[in-house]
């Protein structure tokens, strides 16, 4: 196995693991926020994972993600986990990869925002209809989310651009 291989999946796995945690820290701040709702500081794991390392890449932390939901929050949580993830981390990735005018804060405010509105439709087969009455709220909530995300990617993104430099095009991880 290559060495730049085994970097490759140690930062991924420090990703995950990333993930994880920082899904974990949500937990306590989940009862200050309204109803079905969470800060989404996670999505710094999937928003670098997209960034720097390539979509199968995000999708992979998406699913760690996902699998920390079900464990900790059940079957549903996982659903909504993954679909909201998924499209988020599929539009970061092409938004990262072709329109980086936007800037980090620009990026992770429409990741929160398709987030949200994935995980809308997702409700929408499981509860009907009548779960698109939280639209507003949970949309509105995707603008702050947005920014404490790009916040804190932007805070140690000299640590993260130091130990996740960019994948090169000729590598195919």
């Amino acid at each position: 196995m290559k060495k730049t291989r085994v970097y490759f999946l140690c930062r991924l796995a420090l990703l995950c693991a990333l993930a994880i945690a920082l899904s974990a820290l949500e937990g306590v701040f989940t009862p200050l926020l309204p109803p079905f709702t969470k800060a989404g500081f996670s999505n710094v794991a999937v928003m670098l994972a997209a960034a720097f390392l390539g979509l199968p890449s995000a999708l992979t932390v998406v699913l760690f993600k996902a699998a920390f939901a079900l464990l900790t929050r059940g079957a549903v949580a996982a659903f909504l986990s993954l679909a909201g993830g998924a499209s988020s981390a599929l539009l970061l990735w092409l938004l990262f990869r072709y329109v980086r005018p936007l800037g980090v804060f620009g990026i992770s405010i429409l990741g929160a925002i398709t987030h949200s509105a994935v995980q809308l439709l997702a409700s929408t087969l499981l509860y009907g209809r009548a779960v698109l009455a939280y639209a507003p709220v949970m949309l509105l909530l995707s603008l702050p989310s947005g920014v404490i995300t790009a916040a804190l990617l932007s805070a140690g993104e000299h640590l993260f651009l130091h130990y996740l430099p960019q994948k090169r095009k000729d590598q195919d991880l």
